[in-house]
C-alpha cells in the first residue's frame, strides 16, 4: 500500500510539473492562456417586479371608458371594444412576443379563462400583426383569441409599460380593475372580480407556482 501511494503521488506531482513546463513555454513564446468564457450575466429578478409607479399607472385607469379598438385576430376575425362590451364583460390580457415572462403567465391566465369564460370574454393583445399572432398561439396555447397591435396603440391607450398585465372591462365599457403583472394576491383579487363580473360564486383559485410579489413582463 504504502509503494502504491508513492506511485500515485509520483504521477500526480509529474502531471503538475508538466503543466507548470507548458505554462512557462506559453509565457516566454508569448502565447497567451486560453481564453476565458465571458460571464453569464444574469436579469435580476427585482427588475421585474411591478414598480409603485406602474401600480399608480393601472389604478388610474381604473373607472374610465376602455379605449376603444377595432383589431383582428389569430382566428382571422375582427373584434371591436364596441361589440365586444355591448355583449358582456372583457378580460384583457397584454403579451409580448418573445418574452418569456409572456409565457410563464399564460398558464394562469388560462385557468382564470376556463372557470369565467362562458362569462367572461378574455382576448390578448399582443405586439405583432396577425401572423405573430398565430406563431404565438401555436408556440404557446392560449385559451383565448390574440389581438394584433403591431404600432402598440393599445399599448399606449391603456397605459401598459410592460406585459403580463390584466385589464378587466365591464358590460358597457368601464375598466373596472387593471393589474400590472401577476402574483398569488393579485391572481385572488382577480379570480373574485371576474366572478362578480360574471354573476357566479368565486371558484378556488390555482396559484401554484405563481410569485409572491407582483411579477411584470418585458418592456415594450
Amino acid at each position: 500500500m504504502k509503494h502504491l501511494a508513492f506511485a500515485i503521488l509520483a504521477i500526480v506531482l509529474g502531471w503538475a510539473g508538466i503543466a507548470y513546463a507548458l505554462a512557462r513555454l506559453r509565457s516566454e513564446l508569448g502565447i497567451e492562456p486560453f481564453p476565458q468564457q465571458p460571464p453569464i450575466i444574469v436579469e435580476s429578478i427585482n427588475s421585474h417586479i411591478a414598480t409603485a409607479e406602474m401600480r399608480s399607472a393601472a389604478r388610474s385607469m381604473e373607472s374610465r371608458e376602455a379605449p376603444a379598438f377595432q383589431a383582428e385576430a389569430d382566428d382571422g376575425k375582427s373584434y371591436s371594444l364596441r361589440d365586444l362590451a355591448g355583449e358582456g364583460p372583457l378580460a384583457l390580457i397584454f403579451i409580448k412576443d418573445g418574452c418569456p415572462c409572456s409565457v410563464a403567465a399564460a398558464p394562469y391566465f388560462n385557468r382564470l379563462r376556463d372557470d369565467y369564460g362562458d362569462r367572461v370574454r378574455f382576448f390578448g393583445i399582443i405586439d405583432g400583426d396577425p401572423p405573430v399572432a398565430r406563431r404565438w398561439a401555436k408556440a404557446h396555447q392560449p385559451r383565448f383569441p390574440l389581438l394584433s397591435d403591431p404600432r402598440l396603440d393599445l399599448v399606449h391607450e391603456y397605459k401598459v409599460e410592460n406585459s403580463a398585465y390584466l385589464a378587466l372591462v365591464a358590460r358597457g365599457g368601464t375598466i373596472v380593475k387593471c393589474w400590472p403583472g401577476y402574483s398569488v394576491g393579485m391572481l385572488e383579487e382577480a379570480n373574485a372580480e371576474l366572478a362578480r363580473l360574471a354573476g357566479v360564486e368565486a371558484k378556488p383559485v390555482n396559484s401554484t407556482g405563481a410569485p409572491i410579489e407582483m411579477y411584470t413582463g418585458c418592456p415594450y
